[in-house]
């Protein structure tokens, strides 16, 4: 095998986790545009949705930082992920709260996450507060427009192709 190959391999890798967060996040956002009224459990199944979609919004994240260390910096993914990180200001937080959702449900000494405006730890009212709708997913202090996270996603997916292609996708 020679120098270039593990690279080259560590670049379908990288472009194949993309594509398949990148598609998670469409799943998820398909999934929460949709409100069957006649399912008794659609909310459980809507909050469960909009949790899956914050964890798909920072694996492709992950992709995208891992496509800018393959691409020595590439300023292209550079600028997309400033862009996505902008519109996403506590995608970091949320993720932290679903990943250690016990910590902040049982309120106990390992939380890290507090909320911006009163400086207080996030607590079990605050995890328990997600809130849905056909057009947007609010929690813990933010609100996000469907539309806006579809098109922030897109944009660092496309970034993400554009320097590495898309080798690695069936």
């Amino acid at each position: 095998m020679t120098g270039r190959q593990p690279i080259e391999a560590q670049r379908r890798s990288c472009a194949r986790f993309a594509f398949d967060t990148a598609y998670g996040v469409d799943v998820q956002l398909k999934r929460l545009r949709v409100f069957d009224q006649h399912d008794s459990f659609v909310n459980a199944q809507r909050k469960a949705d909009a949790q899956y979609l914050v964890v798909a919004l920072w694996r492709l994240r992950m992709a995208a930082e891992m496509c800018k260390t393959l691409s020595e910096q590439d300023e292209r993914i550079v600028t997309a992920l400033a862009t996505y990180d902008a519109a996403f200001p506590r995608l970091k937080s949320l993720r932290d709260v679903l990943m250690h959702y016990d910590n902040y449900s049982l309120e106990n000494t390992l939380r890290r996450n507090k909320d911006p405006e009163t400086g207080d730890y996030i607590g079990r009212g605050d995890v328990e507060s997600l809130r849905t709708s056909p057009d947007g997913v609010m929690w813990l202090g933010e609100s996000y427009r469907l539309d806006d996270i579809e098109k922030q996603s897109r944009t660092l997916y496309a970034a993400v192709t554009e320097v590495l292609g898309r080798s690695g996708i069936d």
